[in-house]
């Protein structure tokens, strides 16, 4: 199932997934050059950037972070179409709200080292969640399918649920959730996809894929 964050993000009018190869050649408002040592191509949908991207084709730097972000949209979409109707789920169609932020993975955190980002791997692994993890981050909710997060002045960022459905093939409900963060002083920006469920009806979700 795709949410209307994702259809929104790729011009898409519906969120049906039965057209989803249809989808995929739905042309971008705005192409991109792509370069792969001298050979140039030129990227207009999601099915052409993501073979761009296997052929190790980059833009411009002045590009490289909208075209990253939109090669996550693209990514995120990919998964929906390969993914399978659950047999079950443990997330019961996850969205944000007060009672589900106790439920967010502490690896949603902006991590900006190695050494941060296996910290909150462990916190995960040891069932920690988000708020506990970080007790100084701010969390708010847009809607449903979106929340804001602030870790004081370090960095911000944005998260949109874009999709469900068994991503993985072990037959449990997953999620998709996607990251736009920023630091604040500097010019580092990040976009990842997560991919998250869990396989009891207690406790945080965990992140079973990430991009």
């Amino acid at each position: 199932m795709m949410t209307s964050k994702l259809s929104e993000a790729l011009g898409i009018q519906n969120t049906d997934l039965k057209n989803i190869d249809g989808d995929m050649v739905q042309l971008f408002e705005n192409s991109f050059e792509v370069y792969n040592e001298s050979k140039k191509t030129i990227v207009t949908n999601c099915q052409n950037l993501l073979q761009a991207l296997e052929k190790g084709y980059q833009p411009p730097d002045p590009d490289l972070k909208v075209f990253e972000s939109r090669a996550i949209d693209c990514e995120a979409h990919e998964y929906l179409k390969e993914g399978k109707l659950p047999q079950k789920s443990f997330i019961e169609g996850f969205q944000f709200g007060e009672a589900s932020l106790q439920l967010l993975t502490p690896v949603l955190d902006l991590s900006l080292s190695d050494d941060e980002i296996a910290e909150a791997q462990q916190a995960e692994t040891q069932g920690k969640n988000w708020l506990a993890y970080n007790p100084t981050i701010q969390l708010k909710i847009v809607d449903p399918l979106e929340l804001t997060a602030q870790d004081n002045d370090e960095w911000t960022a944005t998260y949109f649920i874009y999709g469900y459905g068994d991503l993985n093939g072990d037959g449990t409900e997953d999620v998709v959730i996607k990251r736009e963060g920023v630091v604040s002083n500097g010019t580092f920006q990040s976009s990842k996809l997560f991919i998250l469920s869990r396989t009891e009806n207690q406790g945080p979700l965990k992140v079973v894929n990430e991009k």
